[in-house]
Protein backbone atom coordinates (compact mmCIF):
# COMPACT_ATOMS: atom_id res chain seq x y z
CA UNK A 1 0.00 0.00 0.00
CA UNK A 2 1.38 3.23 -0.89
CA UNK A 3 1.13 5.91 2.02
CA UNK A 4 3.41 8.94 1.28
CA UNK A 5 4.07 11.72 3.81
CA UNK A 6 1.71 13.62 1.75
CA UNK A 7 -1.11 10.85 2.09
CA UNK A 8 -0.62 11.36 5.70
CA UNK A 9 -1.04 15.37 5.95
CA UNK A 10 -3.83 14.79 3.90
CA UNK A 11 -5.53 12.17 6.53
CA UNK A 12 -4.11 14.50 9.43
CA UNK A 13 -6.00 17.75 7.58
CA UNK A 14 -9.15 15.83 7.02
CA UNK A 15 -9.54 15.04 10.87
CA UNK A 16 -7.98 18.61 11.60
CA UNK A 17 -11.60 20.52 11.83
CA UNK A 18 -13.14 17.79 13.99
CA UNK A 19 -11.10 18.44 17.70
CA UNK A 20 -13.34 15.70 19.26
CA UNK A 21 -12.22 13.10 16.49
CA UNK A 22 -8.53 14.25 16.86
CA UNK A 23 -8.65 13.52 20.60
CA UNK A 24 -10.49 10.34 20.16
CA UNK A 25 -8.14 8.67 17.18
CA UNK A 26 -5.33 9.72 20.20
CA UNK A 27 -7.02 7.86 22.90
CA UNK A 28 -7.30 5.01 20.82
CA UNK A 29 -3.76 5.17 19.42
CA UNK A 30 -2.59 5.01 23.10
CA UNK A 31 -4.60 1.33 23.74
CA UNK A 32 -2.45 0.21 20.51
CA UNK A 33 0.98 1.94 20.41
CA UNK A 34 1.43 4.52 23.48
CA UNK A 35 4.51 5.85 22.58
CA UNK A 36 4.00 6.57 19.03
CA UNK A 37 0.44 7.86 20.56
CA UNK A 38 2.11 11.01 22.62
CA UNK A 39 4.62 11.46 19.60
CA UNK A 40 1.78 11.67 17.02
CA UNK A 41 0.08 13.93 19.53
CA UNK A 42 2.85 15.84 20.60
CA UNK A 43 3.44 16.70 16.73
CA UNK A 44 -0.10 17.54 16.18
CA UNK A 45 -0.32 20.27 18.68
CA UNK A 46 3.14 21.90 17.70
CA UNK A 47 1.17 21.78 14.51
CA UNK A 48 -2.05 23.67 15.99
CA UNK A 49 -4.25 20.45 14.60
CA UNK A 50 -4.69 20.35 18.42
CA UNK A 51 -4.56 23.18 21.64
CA UNK A 52 -1.65 21.23 24.33
CA UNK A 53 -4.16 20.70 27.22
CA UNK A 54 -6.46 18.27 24.81
CA UNK A 55 -3.69 16.71 23.75
CA UNK A 56 -2.37 16.00 26.98
CA UNK A 57 -5.90 15.42 28.10
CA UNK A 58 -6.28 12.93 25.55
CA UNK A 59 -3.49 10.55 26.36
CA UNK A 60 -3.98 11.19 29.96
CA UNK A 61 -7.23 9.25 29.68
CA UNK A 62 -6.39 6.79 27.18
CA UNK A 63 -2.96 5.63 29.10
CA UNK A 64 -5.32 5.28 32.22
CA UNK A 65 -7.94 3.49 30.65
CA UNK A 66 -5.18 1.28 29.16
CA UNK A 67 -3.62 0.73 32.86
CA UNK A 68 -6.62 0.53 34.60
CA UNK A 69 -8.12 -2.20 32.01
CA UNK A 70 -5.39 -4.19 32.87
CA UNK A 71 -5.33 -4.37 36.37
CA UNK A 72 -8.98 -5.01 35.79
CA UNK A 73 -8.03 -7.76 33.42
CA UNK A 74 -5.53 -9.32 36.42
CA UNK A 75 -8.41 -8.95 38.86
CA UNK A 76 -11.12 -10.73 36.99
CA UNK A 77 -8.80 -13.68 36.00
CA UNK A 78 -8.06 -13.88 40.11
CA UNK A 79 -11.53 -14.45 40.32
CA UNK A 80 -12.10 -17.71 37.31
CA UNK A 81 -11.42 -21.15 39.15
CA UNK A 82 -9.67 -22.16 36.34
CA UNK A 83 -6.60 -19.09 36.19
CA UNK A 84 -6.45 -19.75 40.37
CA UNK A 85 -5.56 -23.22 39.46
CA UNK A 86 -3.02 -22.55 37.37
CA UNK A 87 -0.77 -19.80 40.18
CA UNK A 88 -0.61 -21.47 43.93
CA UNK A 89 -1.57 -19.77 46.65
CA UNK A 90 1.71 -19.82 47.61
CA UNK A 91 2.93 -17.86 44.66
CA UNK A 92 0.66 -15.28 44.44
CA UNK A 93 0.77 -14.62 48.55
CA UNK A 94 4.91 -13.78 47.79
CA UNK A 95 3.44 -12.15 44.06
CA UNK A 96 1.50 -9.99 46.53
CA UNK A 97 3.99 -9.74 49.29
CA UNK A 98 6.58 -8.25 46.73
CA UNK A 99 4.43 -5.66 45.08
CA UNK A 100 3.38 -4.56 48.43
CA UNK A 101 6.28 -3.58 49.65
CA UNK A 102 7.95 -2.25 45.96
CA UNK A 103 4.81 -1.40 44.00
CA UNK A 104 6.17 2.17 43.20
CA UNK A 105 9.47 0.98 41.78
CA UNK A 106 8.14 -1.99 40.19
CA UNK A 107 6.04 0.14 38.53
CA UNK A 108 8.14 2.65 37.68
CA UNK A 109 10.28 0.15 35.98
CA UNK A 110 7.00 -1.38 33.71
CA UNK A 111 6.32 2.41 32.85
CA UNK A 112 9.86 2.31 31.31
CA UNK A 113 10.73 -1.26 30.01
CA UNK A 114 8.84 -1.66 26.97
CA UNK A 115 6.58 -4.82 27.21
CA UNK A 116 6.73 -4.91 30.96
CA UNK A 117 3.48 -3.20 31.39
CA UNK A 118 1.13 -5.99 30.18
CA UNK A 119 2.44 -8.92 32.88
CA UNK A 120 3.42 -6.42 35.64
CA UNK A 121 -0.22 -4.53 35.89
CA UNK A 122 -2.09 -7.82 35.49
CA UNK A 123 -0.28 -9.00 37.66
CA UNK A 124 -0.82 -6.54 40.47
CA UNK A 125 -4.81 -7.02 39.95
CA UNK A 126 -4.26 -10.70 39.85
CA UNK A 127 -2.74 -11.10 43.47
CA UNK A 128 -5.09 -8.57 45.05
CA UNK A 129 -2.42 -5.16 44.93
CA UNK A 130 -5.55 -2.62 46.31
CA UNK A 131 -7.13 -0.69 43.60
CA UNK A 132 -6.51 2.71 44.98
CA UNK A 133 -3.17 2.67 45.69
CA UNK A 134 -2.11 0.96 42.56
CA UNK A 135 -4.22 3.75 40.59
CA UNK A 136 -2.19 6.43 42.60
CA UNK A 137 0.90 4.82 41.48
CA UNK A 138 -0.04 4.15 38.12
CA UNK A 139 -1.44 7.35 37.19
CA UNK A 140 1.23 9.66 38.63
CA UNK A 141 3.68 7.56 36.79
CA UNK A 142 1.39 8.27 33.75
CA UNK A 143 1.11 11.75 34.12
CA UNK A 144 4.90 12.42 34.71
CA UNK A 145 6.27 10.21 32.06
CA UNK A 146 3.80 11.21 29.55
CA UNK A 147 4.33 14.75 30.02
CA UNK A 148 7.89 14.68 29.84
CA UNK A 149 7.83 13.02 26.76
CA UNK A 150 5.33 14.78 25.16
CA UNK A 151 7.29 17.90 26.40
CA UNK A 152 10.14 17.09 24.88
CA UNK A 153 8.89 16.33 21.64
CA UNK A 154 6.50 19.53 21.59
CA UNK A 155 9.56 21.65 21.97
CA UNK A 156 11.29 19.87 19.20
CA UNK A 157 8.41 20.21 17.04
CA UNK A 158 7.70 24.17 17.69
CA UNK A 159 11.03 24.59 16.64
CA UNK A 160 12.67 22.12 14.42
CA UNK A 161 9.59 21.75 12.21
CA UNK A 162 8.59 24.76 11.47
CA UNK A 163 12.34 24.86 9.64
CA UNK A 164 11.84 21.72 7.49
CA UNK A 165 8.99 23.65 5.16
CA UNK A 166 7.12 20.77 3.27
CA UNK A 167 8.93 18.17 4.60
CA UNK A 168 8.33 18.90 8.29
CA UNK A 169 5.64 15.80 7.49
CA UNK A 170 7.80 13.30 5.87
CA UNK A 171 10.04 13.89 9.32
CA UNK A 172 7.21 13.43 11.63
CA UNK A 173 6.17 10.13 10.21
CA UNK A 174 9.90 9.13 10.37
CA UNK A 175 9.76 10.75 14.46
CA UNK A 176 6.81 8.27 15.07
CA UNK A 177 8.20 5.32 13.03
CA UNK A 178 11.02 5.03 15.89
CA UNK A 179 8.99 5.80 18.78
CA UNK A 180 7.41 2.34 17.73
CA UNK A 181 10.47 0.62 16.63
CA UNK A 182 13.08 1.64 19.22
CA UNK A 183 11.37 0.38 22.16
CA UNK A 184 11.00 -3.03 21.03
CA UNK A 185 14.80 -3.02 20.13
CA UNK A 186 15.45 -2.08 23.38
CA UNK A 187 13.67 -4.74 24.89
CA UNK A 188 15.23 -7.75 22.74
CA UNK A 189 18.29 -5.82 23.70
CA UNK A 190 17.53 -6.15 27.55
CA UNK A 191 15.92 -9.50 27.19
CA UNK A 192 19.31 -10.83 25.45
CA UNK A 193 21.34 -9.33 28.00
CA UNK A 194 19.13 -9.31 31.17
CA UNK A 195 19.71 -11.21 34.16
CA UNK A 196 18.56 -15.42 34.02
CA UNK A 197 16.05 -15.91 35.99
CA UNK A 198 16.16 -18.56 38.54
CA UNK A 199 14.79 -21.58 37.53
CA UNK A 200 12.06 -22.75 39.83
CA UNK A 201 12.20 -26.69 40.46
CA UNK A 202 8.92 -27.21 43.05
Amino acid sequence: MDFSYEALLALIESFSDNQLLVMLAIIAGTLILEDAATVTAALLASEDVLPHTAALMSLYIGILFGDFGLYGLGALAARWPRARRWVSEHRIMKGREFLEGSLFVTLFGARCIPGMRLPTYTGAGFVGIPFPRFALYAGALAAGWSTGVYTLIAILGETVLDELGPWRWGVAAIVIVLAIVLPRITAKILKRFGTPQPTDNS
